[in-house]
């Protein structure tokens, strides 16, 4: 019997130790019944048998969590003081459990029209690896990102765009 310390993706809660008759390999992705419902968890470390009874590991997943994406996870934990299981939750595609009854159609055009000025400054960020635009509120910035993100979507990328509540 192996015993891992786990978090729980999507939760604000700490570590919680559950068992596998398995060796899973640290940073994989795993189901657990928790609070009496099945999440995804995911592998922070093996650990000694605790002194309380644990619970099974499910269902041991593919995916894997590189090393990369650990240390990004938990930069972003102690920077924007959250969780590991909030952190871990934006390297995660969405799950069924989570999307919206609703299914919106995906539009075959973009009504994004930018203006010289604005097409400029797309290029600019297309051509650097890093950016950083500056305006005044009100003044097309985000139509600039959105756009790049559409192009990034069409290329099979994905992107995160983090907005400041005004």
């Amino acid at each position: 019997m192996y015993y891992y310390k786990l978090i729980i993706i999507g939760s604000p809660l700490g570590e919680f130790s559950y068992h596998s008759l398995d060796t899973i390999n640290i940073g994989t992705k795993v189901k657990v019944i928790f609070n009496n419902r099945e999440k995804n968890a995911l592998v922070l470390l093996e650990c000694e048998k605790p002194s309380f009874k644990t619970s099974d590991i499910l269902d041991i997943s593919e995916d894997i969590y590189s090393s990369k994406q650990m240390e990004l996870a938990l930069f972003i934990s102690k920077y924007y003081v959250c969780s590991l299981g909030d952190a871990y939750s934006l390297m995660m595609p969405f799950s069924s459990e989570i999307m919206s009854s609703e299914i919106l159609s995906e539009t075959s055009e973009s009504k994004l029209k930018l203006s010289a000025k604005q097409e400029k400054a797309l290029s600019f960020v297309k051509e650097h690896k890093v950016s950083l635009l500056f305006g005044d509120t009100g003044s097309g910035k985000t139509e600039i990102y959105m756009s790049y993100f559409e192009a990034m979507i069409k290329e099979g990328k994905r992107s995160i765009f983090l907005m400041p509540e005004i």
